[in-house]
Parts: C-alpha cells; sequence; structure tokens
C-alpha cells in the first residue's frame, strides 16, 4: 500500500527531489527495487533509514508524553487547631514528600502556596517566594515557621494543603570535602586523617594520587602513586607549556580517516599542533608521533597523534 505513494510525501529537500526526478523514480515502490548501499551514498543514511522506518525494517522510538510536573498535598485535621505551632509536623511531612519529589525530578522549587482552611471561613493563604530556587527541608520549614509567628488566622484551622506554583532546574554546588572554615580547611594533618579513613573503607589500591616525572612519553610522565607517601621536595623544574589531558586512555584508539577527514565518533577540527615526541629508544619501544588537540562537533577536545613511521596512521591519547 505504501508503494503506490509518491516521493513527495517524503520529508525531501529541494536536491534530493530533483535527483530522484532526474533518476525516473516517482513512487516508494521504485525506490525500494534499489539498493540500499547505493541510496545510501548517494542520498545519505538518514534517507535510507526513512525508508527502512516506514516498512518496519528498522525501531522508531516514540517519544511518550510526560505531563508537566504538579505537586499538592493536603491533610484533613482531626480536631480544630488554633496553636500554629501544632500545624508545623504536619507541614515538615509535606516538605518531606516535597523534597522527594524534586529530588526524584532532579527539580527546586522558588514559589510554593500553603492555604489554611477554616470552618465557615475564606481560607488563610500563605505565599513562599524565594529569592533562589531551593529544596531544602530545613530552609524551607524555617521560613514557614517564621509567617507562622507573624500570623493571625481569623478561626481554627481544619485541614492544610501545600501546592508548589512554580518547579525550577536544580543546579548542584560542590560543597566541600573536608568540613572547616580558614586555616583549619587545609590542615594537612586533617587531609591526611581523611585519606587514611578512605583507604582503610575501600581498600589500599582503591585510593591513588597521580605523580610528575620528568619523562617525554605520556604513558610513563603521570604514574600512579601511594597517597599517604609524603614526596621528597623536589627542586623547582621547568614544565612545558604544552597542553596536556588529565585523562589519558589506557590504550590508544585509532581514528578513522575518510575523505581527508579525522572521524572519532564525530568529525574532528584540528586546533593546534604538532608536538612532536621523540622517545625511548633505548627500550626498543620507541616512540615517535606528532601530537594535535583536536576539537570535535559536541564541543570535546581530544589530544591525538599521527605516527612518524609505518602505517601513519592516527590515534585518540587522551580527552580534556
Amino acid at each position: 500500500a505504501l508503494g503506490r505513494l509518491s516521493t513527495d510525501a517524503l520529508e525531501l529537500d529541494r536536491e534530493q527531489r530533483r535527483r530522484l526526478y532526474n533518476m525516473g523514480v516517482r513512487c516508494l515502490q521504485d525506490l525500494w527495487r534499489l539498493p540500499s548501499d547505493g541510496l545510501r551514498k548517494r542520498f545519505g543514511s538518514a534517507f535510507v533509514n526513512q525508508l527502512h522506518k516506514a516498512l518496519g525494517k528498522r525501531p522508531e522510538p516514540q517519544k511518550y508524553y510526560q505531563p508537566p510536573p504538579a505537586f499538592s498535598s493536603n491533610y484533613d485535621l482531626p480536631c480544630e487547631v488554633e496553636n500554629m505551632q501544632l500545624l508545623l509536623p504536619v507541614l515538615e511531612e509535606f516538605l518531606a514528600q516535597l523534597v522527594d519529589f524534586l529530588r526524584r525530578r532532579d527539580l527546586c522549587t522558588s514559589r510554593l502556596v500553603v492555604s489554611l482552611a477554616h470552618e465557615r471561613q475564606r481560607s488563610t493563604t500563605i505565599t513562599l517566594g524565594l529569592r533562589q530556587p531551593s529544596r531544602c527541608q530545613q530552609h524551607l520549614l524555617q521560613l514557614l515557621e517564621i509567617h507562622f509567628n507573624n500570623l493571625v488566622i481569623p478561626a481554627p484551622v481544619v485541614a492544610l494543603k501545600m501546592q508548589v506554583i512554580r518547579f525550577d532546574a536544580y543546579l548542584g554546588e560542590s560543597g566541600e570535602l573536608l568540613q572547616g572554615s580558614g586555616k583549619n580547611s587545609g590542615n594537612p594533618e586533617r587531609l591526611d586523617l581523611f585519606m587514611e579513613q578512605l583507604q582503610a573503607r575501600v581498600g589500599e589500591q582503591s585510593l591513588r594520587k597521580i605523580g610528575s616525572i620528568a619523562e617525554h612519553c605520556p604513558e610513563y610522565a603521570t604514574p600512579q602513586q601511594d597517597p599517604l607517601i609524603t614526596a621528597k621536595q623536589s627542586h623547582k623544574r621547568r614544565h612545558t607549556d604544552n597542553p596536556r589531558p588529565f585523562w589519558l586512555l589506557p590504550e590508544p584508539q585509532i581514528l578513522k580517516v575518510h575523505a581527508g577527514k579525522l572521524y572519532h565518533q564525530r568529525p574532528l577540527k584540528i586546533l593546534s599542533g604538532p608536538e612532536r615526541i621523540e622517545t625511548r629508544w633505548w627500550s626498543g619501544t620507541d616512540v615517535r608521533r606528532d601530537y594535535y588537540v583536536a576539537l570535535e562537533e559536541n564541543g570535546s577536545r581530544l589530544w591525538i597523534y599521527r605516527e612518524k613511521n609505518g602505517e601513519r596512521r592516527w590515534f585518540l591519547h587522551g580527552i580534556f
């Protein structure tokens, strides 16, 4: 049934439509008679994938509808309450539910409303507006408690309701690894104590530090060391200004070259280089490479090199 449809049913640009017309292709069944490799070469992978999805040969994941977040919680009191302090445990339970709701969705809030219902009276409303979005239960409870201290209610409370008016994306901040302030926060003894406890918990070989030695070959320049061994004070050395990535791959990965362009997962663009490294000729595993800093389409900066000898292949060695 689909084969009788015109090629106009496809999402094609003007150039692709012109090519199909010149090829004498008018219907989808004419396309399905052609080899996929030839179509992929002339029209691209997206075009062939679209045809395969129409036939069910390729899965087509669907994006399910996700309703916007909404939080509302209410509680009917067993009796009328006039003392506002007795309502705080109920609000604390509301906030615990709210914080769990926000954490599961990686959200926070900057505006919520607490309503106090009365018999034969209009509800008393407390609007809590925050200058910065938050999901800290203790902070929100403290603000509500301050509002309660300044609140005058017209009648006893019979029910409570909490509703979030505005949701915001959560932006986390890194806290201090070691608690403290001033001079104590950078105390070497406190850091050693912390590392000893961590090493005892995760194992001696699980906690390592990266050293730096005078070695041209990148694989040998940053050995792993025991973090509890204090290194001797070395003389001040002059280090290279060339960029070095913190993350070196265990084994360099071969990069693809197609039509004169380098590819990792996406096309690469060389930003700087070359930096030539020739070393370790005495060990029988001599290194002769030209290093470059490359940029991937997604913004990742990569440290790549090309062999000087042999097949002169390209490799990915590190990631910035």
